[in-house]
């Protein structure tokens, strides 16, 4: 009988919470959609060149292929680029409109963008492919602060871990599912496939409440109530109400003013540790995530391979790389909230340091014509290098985001903290052409290899560990 009540309580406590995995779904399906974005590069670029294998390449290749290699850079890059300045401007909405408002235009934006993309295939705009690739990166800019924001706002801290990191898993489907489609699809078919998305990601936004956070800083009382109340499961509310409310009349930012104009940052908060700290730690971690050179193995899976001149199938490889991030990503939401947020970190910075190496060297060795029976070490190299990414920093970077920025200034130092990964990705993918001309790909991976390694030091030195902690809990530890 222990059995059955041992279900029966498992099943009591998913009732309790699933309000909660609802919500944090459906706004991790705007991550799904930036992953389909990341991922679309390495499979069109060379099919929109005609070189991707296919036979009949004439029928939907650009008629001026093939493309100089930095006219593709720039479609990998713009992106980003775009991104970066969706980052920059979501303080705005995030505070103006709410959290669910600003990814309604996020998922607006990416829907009318895919299919921009895949009309350029009758005009043969590269101009268009351009714009369009920016575009789209406007959107992912808008998504990453405002979906990783309100899960965490809407979480309870027991589980807030686990769905945080959703977002970061449905990342990696996106980008397999790209790496999939991309194997048998031309670009433009596969700009069509992937403007299916926001349009789930749209239609489940109209199921979820609005943050109660944000709701009750508006001082929208009654709504914050009812949004509560159907993430908690119906269960009574008031106390959990009253401490987030007590929390933003306490706060040692001037929340109002910084609500009502998110741009307006008092003098006094630039040298206040409880605002810089937490930002600083979570600008730093994202600078290490990128400076792993993971969107450089992303965007360029396919490159890669062909300089490596393995004995695999570049696009089997492509799909092994992005299946082994997303497996290990999933294996990771379970592990954030019981190993903890700075054990994952640096066993993903040491990870990622030893693959990066492994790889290097075999360009080094493969350079000076001694990597005679090593074709196995790339493909192994970045699947390594995947699986180190995927159980760290591919997440938590997003997870410590939505928890150590204090609450009064979350809609600006999210939007700087966002805008300043997204500049780094623009530079890691924008860059990795020149470095490889500069220093080879042995140099390139030497280099990220070095920066992950450096990623262990600073999470020993100024991570705090946040698992099990409040919101409420962890700003006041930052401001002791």
């Amino acid at each position: 009988m222990s059995w059955k009540k041992n279900m029966r309580s498992r099943l009591a406590g998913y009732m309790e919470v699933q309000n909660q995995i609802s919500a944090a779904t459906v706004v991790s399906l705007g991550f799904f959609t930036a992953g389909m974005v990341r991922g679309w590069a390495s499979p069109a670029i060379p099919s929109l060149q005609g070189t991707d294998g296919r036979s009949n390449y004439s029928d939907y290749s650009l008629s001026y292929a093939p493309l100089s290699k930095e006219q593709a850079s720039w479609i990998s890059s713009l992106t980003p680029l775009g991104a970066l300045c969706g980052g920059l401007l979501s303080s705005l909405p995030l505070s103006r409109l709410g959290r669910r408002l600003t990814m309604v235009i996020s998922a607006s934006l990416s829907i009318l963008t895919f299919i921009f993309l895949g009309t350029s295939s009758i005009t043969e705009s590269l101009s268009s492919i351009f714009a369009a690739r920016a575009i789209m990166g406007v959107g992912v800019g808008l998504t990453i602060p405002s979906a990783q924001i309100y899960v965490a706002e809407c979480t309870e801290s027991r589980i807030r871990g686990t769905l945080s990191s959703m977002p970061a898993l449905f990342m990696a489907a996106g980008t397999l599912l790209t790496y999939i489609m991309g194997a048998y699809l031309p670009w433009h078919y596969l700009s069509y496939f992937c403007a299916n998305f926001p349009v789930l990601f749209l239609l489940g936004l109209t199921i979820v409440p609005e943050s109660p956070s944000w709701l009750l800083s508006k001082n929208k009382n009654e709504p914050a109530l009812k949004a509560l109340t159907w993430l908690r499961g119906n269960r009574n509310v008031d106390k959990e109400l009253e401490i987030i409310r007590e929390n933003i009349q306490r706060s040692n930012f001037a929340a109002t003013k910084a609500e009502n104009d998110p741009y307006n940052v008092p003098k006094s908060a630039c040298i206040d540790s409880s605002i810089m700290m937490p930002l600083f730690i979570s600008m730093s971690l994202m600078f290490f995530q990128q400076w792993s050179g993971v969107n450089a193995v992303i965007f360029y899976t396919v490159t890669i391979f062909d300089s490596a001149g393995s004995t695999v199938n570049k696009n089997l490889a492509t799909i092994i790389v992005g299946l082994v991030q997303f497996l290990a990503t999933f294996v990771s939401i379970f592990l954030v909230d019981k190993a903890g947020r700075r054990i994952l970190l640096i066993a993903s910075g040491l990870i990622m340091a030893i693959s990066s190496a492994a790889v290097g060297t075999f360009f080094y060795l493969k350079a000076v014509d001694q990597h005679e029976g090593l074709g196995w070490l790339p493909l192994t190299g970045l699947i390594t290098f995947m699986v180190g990414y995927s159980v760290g920093f591919a997440s938590v970077p997003y997870v410590l985001m939505g928890e150590i920025l204090p609450r009064a200034s979350r809609n600006l130092l999210g939007s700087i903290s966002s805008a300043f990964n997204l500049l780094n990705t623009f530079l890691v993918i924008k860059l990795f052409v020149n470095l490889e001309i500069l220093i080879g790909f042995y140099g390139v991976f030497w280099v990220y290899a070095s920066l992950a390694l450096a990623s262990c030091l600073f999470v020993l030195i100024f991570v705090p560990e946040t698992k099990g902690k409040s919101l409420e809990e962890i700003e006041t530890h930052f401001r002791k």
